[in-house]
């Protein structure tokens, strides 16, 4: 990257803005940490490389856990960060191999993930940066949403909540749902010049590629929408939400880039893309994209809407959780297969803030209704004694737990492109 792309993404009058650089090597990996008052990077040389970090990479997708983002190497990479910064700055990270897959906001320095003391956005190569700040739109009113297609290969109840949740926060706000949510009226709906959205939303089921990065996409209703077929779609809107499993996993190329949906979406002509690292829990990703929209209406940054709403669904405790999966069964019954996915949900809540009478409740519920197959109704048993035995030895320790605190749930979702 030329010395003038970098200057233009660390001067803001909006935020200091750090960019920090990463090149893997073979046996070390070098770090560029350039600074708004800095004329030239500083750069440190970590001993860790390409096949070390590989292996990270795949045990944090594996695990998520927070224990393994105290890693002392994954620690090391994030320091000359930390250490040119102040807590409230934005640190955008333009990662490099296995680090594309390696969500460094949840990196443990000083005790505490970075997330906590710095808002955080990613960049998909170097060369993608000067794109960003010409591609910003700088309006967030209207909103195009496209929620669990009906030819999905499971249902996604969570989402059909998400979706009312976050069409409330815009005005106007066009919502394709179910058997609406196809690739052509999702077409026909980007190509109306008049009524071209700034926010375009997804909440579907995704995958990855691995061996054709551009076959990788997200299920409509008529079939998958693939990254090739997002670079015939006319993106101009702000930013776009891809709330879908590994919707942000790309495949290296020879040079910097990561050919995936990201890669895509810009090329498309998105400044900013909200994506995910890896296969996310339905409740818990409602409940942040809904906080995360809420906090961008209210006229945060992308990057500062992204971390408080981190940061606010790590704190959500069981009891709170548990009461939001009651208000959306309430909000979406009638549907029982519906109510059903809810309940269950429901009930490991209950579980987590020794509610067992509650969780007893509601396996029982579950266990009578007729419709549910042997394969369900045996797991559900399961389910139940385990809840049975809970409530037997008493409750655990007497504190609420905070079930969405680790980083499995919160640290996938990344923003990449433009911060602002």
């Amino acid at each position: 990257m030329v010395a003038g792309d970098r200057a233009a993404y660390v001067s803001s009058a909006d935020a200091r803005v750090v960019l920090v650089e990463y090149s893997v090597g073979e046996h070390e990996t070098y770090v560029f940490v350039v600074t708004p008052e800095g004329t030239a990077p500083q750069v440190a040389k970590i001993a860790v490389g390409k096949a070390a970090l590989a292996r990270l990479a795949r045990r944090l997708t594996a695990l998520g856990a927070d224990e393994a983002f105290r890693d002392p190497v994954l620690a090391s990479l994030v320091m000359p960060a930390v250490g040119a910064t102040q807590p409230g700055d934005v640190i955008y990270f333009v990662p490099h191999g296995a680090l594309h897959r390696i969500p460094l906001q949840a990196v443990h320095v000083d005790g505490a993930p970075v997330i906590e003391r710095n808002p955080v956005t990613v960049a998909p190569s170097a060369s993608a940066l000067r794109y960003c700040r010409a591609k910003r739109k700088g309006q967030r009113r209207s909103a195009l949403i496209v929620a669990d297609p009906g030819g999905a290969s499971a249902p996604l109840v969570f989402a059909r909540e998400q979706a009312l949740s976050i069409a409330g926060q815009f005005a106007p706000c066009r919502l394709l749902s179910g058997s609406a949510a196809t690739r052509e009226a999702l077409t026909m709906a980007l190509r109306e010049p008049r009524d071209r959205p700034d926010v375009l939303h997804f909440t579907a089921h995704g995958m990855f590629n691995p061996r054709e990065p551009l076959r990788s996409g997200i299920e409509l209703a008529d079939g998958q929408l693939t990254a090739a077929d997002f670079l015939g779609l006319p993106l101009d809107v702000d930013l776009v939400t891809l709330g879908a499993c590994e919707s942000g996993v790309g495949a290296d190329t020879a040079g910097d880039d990561i050919i995936g949906l990201s890669w895509a979406l810009f090329h498309a002509g998105t400044p900013t893309a909200l994506l995910s690292l890896w296969r996310v829990d339905e409740l818990s990703t409602s409940m942040l994209l809904s906080r995360f929209y809420g906090e961008l209406r209210a006229g945060r940054s992308k990057a500062h809407a992204l971390q408080a709403a981190q940061l606010w669904l790590r704190g959500r405790t069981a009891e709170e959780a548990s009461a939001h999966a009651a208000s959306v069964r309430t909000r979406l019954g009638g549907d029982r297969a519906v109510e059903c996915i809810v309940m269950e949900h429901e009930a490991w809540l209950r579980l987590a803030w020794n509610d067992f009478s509650g969780a007893l409740a509601l396996y029982r519920g579950l266990r009578a209704d007729p419709a549910l197959s042997p394969a369900d109704r045996e797991r559900i048993e399961v389910l139940e004694l385990r809840a049975t035995l809970l409530a037997r030895k008493g409750p655990a320790g007497g504190q609420q737990r905070y079930p969405f605190a680790d980083p499995h749930y919160w640290a996938p979702f990344f923003l990449t492109g433009d911060w602002l």
